[in-house]
């Protein structure tokens, strides 16, 4: 009886290790996808990323020591986008890309 109760914990908490570890590297696969999508060059392509990170955050897939991890990343990543925006004139501004005709404005 007490062999089958030591297998029964031994494989229980096997499950749950195995468990943890394939949750985790789901969410390091997601950061690094999302990571990369927000340093591409398309900015909708950018907002993908951020909101899968974003997205991350707030879902079960961290662990509790990770989630200080991912937040410095999506800080980061954060205020290289507003630095990359605001530093070359670009995110939104039509002004000095001429009109749709190609004709500038």
């Amino acid at each position: 009886m007490l062999s089958s109760l030591l297998t029964s914990w031994v494989q229980r908490k096997s499950a749950r290790e195995y468990d943890t570890a394939r949750r985790r590297e789901e969410a390091f696969r997601r950061l690094q996808w999302s990571v990369e999508q927000t340093a591409a060059p398309d900015p909708h392509v950018q907002a993908v990323g951020i909101t899968v990170l974003d997205h991350l955050l707030e879902s079960g897939l961290l662990e509790i020591q990770d989630h200080a991890l991912v937040q410095a990343v999506a800080t980061t990543v954060a205020q290289a986008l507003l630095h990359t925006y605001t530093e070359n004139g670009t995110g939104g501004n039509d002004d000095d890309r001429g009109d749709r005709d190609g004709n500038d404005a």
